[in-house]
């Protein structure tokens, strides 16, 4: 690795680099890079994503639920101070849904329970937009706002990406679509999602490593 990203021009920073065993795989010990020593831990971030080593990503459920807390304050604060609702709308979805779909394609077969969380975040946002009491049933409230649900946008946002990688013959994911096409076409029409498909094949243990050159 240190060679290949010599050969790359990229410097690596040691001390933000650490090794995540996935799934039942052992963390690699002694692991040592320059003579560097690279630590395992059951938790990492790289590039803004929460991994963690079951890939069920609660912990960076937890992360868009802190990060979006004060965001929804001013939404209401916004909203008792007499902003229109689509000045609401356009800031829930510059700053607060934007934050919730952030690598989306990563996590998108989350759990339903994780899921609703997520889910949790937008109905309060729409319930601040439409002024409207929590005894109002949110499906009105995403008919009236021309919302749909967090998992459908999830959804939506990993087709496109799929439809993206298939435009270019050399995408080093083209060998992995077919099988994955299956399980995201099969997720949309029966809206199920069999995790354990998808966790099966991360029994390896990878290296995480920041780049000084971004």
């Amino acid at each position: 690795i240190y060679q290949k990203c010599c050969t790359l021009g990229l410097q690596i920073e040691w001390s933000k680099s650490q090794t995540l065993p996935f799934g039942h795989a052992k963390a690699v010990k002694n692991l040592q890079i320059n003579k560097t020593p690279i630590p395992s831990k059951n938790n990492c971030k790289n590039l803004g994503i929460q991994f963690d080593k079951n890939l069920t990503f609660a912990s960076h459920v937890q992360y868009i639920k802190d990060k979006t807390s004060k965001k929804l304050n001013a939404l209401r604060y916004m909203s008792a101070i007499g902003i229109s609702s689509n000045t609401l709308k356009l800031f829930y979805q510059a700053a607060i849904r934007s934050v919730i779909e952030y690598g989306s394609p990563c996590f998108h077969f989350l759990s339903p329970s994780l899921m609703q969380k997520l889910q949790t975040i937008q109905n309060n946002a729409l319930r601040t937009i439409c002024r409207a009491p929590k005894s109002c049933n949110i499906n009105l409230l995403h008919l009236e706002t021309d919302t749909v649900t967090i998992k459908t946008r999830f959804q939506t946002q990993l087709l496109n990406y799929i439809a993206q990688v298939f435009q270019h013959d050399n995408h080093p994911l083209t060998p992995s679509l077919p099988g994955a096409c299956f399980y995201v076409c099969n997720d949309v029409m029966t809206s199920k999602w069999n995790v354990s498909s998808c966790r099966g094949h991360s029994k390896l243990s990878f290296a995480f490593f920041k780049s000084q050159n971004g």
